[in-house]
């Protein structure tokens, strides 16, 4: 399964539909923006017993800073307190989504919603399918918002 969402998000990474992705400056909600600050104080994780995934969910303390976006190129750069990394990004008519490769190879999603926010306040979502060779993967789904900054 884990192969299967990290093949999915390496072709989204590598070639974006022409039809999902708009080059160059955005339109609508994010035209505009230089960046956004990103916080997801709720998530959710599962405990692996086996094969089975106990799910678990919290409060966290958690953010990072979208920015430095090149929508020609679609690219971006994560910068949080352990540091910065360049992404992938794809501007799609629902949201921004930026993909975050590890430097060991797993996949990081993060998703701005054009719908649901309000004023310069967008609802987010980030996915980590983290995982190595010999453990069980560790994986969370974090929710909270963007503030897009201008």
């Amino acid at each position: 399964m884990i192969r299967r969402i990290a093949f999915v998000l390496s072709i989204l990474a590598l070639s974006s539909p022409a039809l999902a992705q708009k080059k160059g400056t955005p339109q609508g909600p994010f035209d505009g923006a230089r960046g956004f600050k990103c916080s997801f104080p709720v998530y959710d994780t599962a405990r692996w017993t086996g094969t089975k995934p106990e799910v678990l969910a919290g409060e966290q303390t958690f953010a990072f800073d979208l920015d430095s976006f090149d929508f020609k190129k679609g690219r971006a750069r994560l910068a949080s307190e352990s540091g910065a990394t360049l992404t992938s990004m794809v501007l799609t008519d629902t949201g921004l989504n930026v993909i975050e490769q590890t430097p060991i190879g797993n996949f990081n999603l993060t998703t701005v919603f054009v719908a649901g926010g309000t004023g310069t306040t967008y609802l987010a979502v980030n996915s980590r399918h983290n995982g190595d060779l010999s453990s069980a993967p560790k994986i969370s789904q974090n929710y909270g918002t963007c503030e897009m900054v201008k």
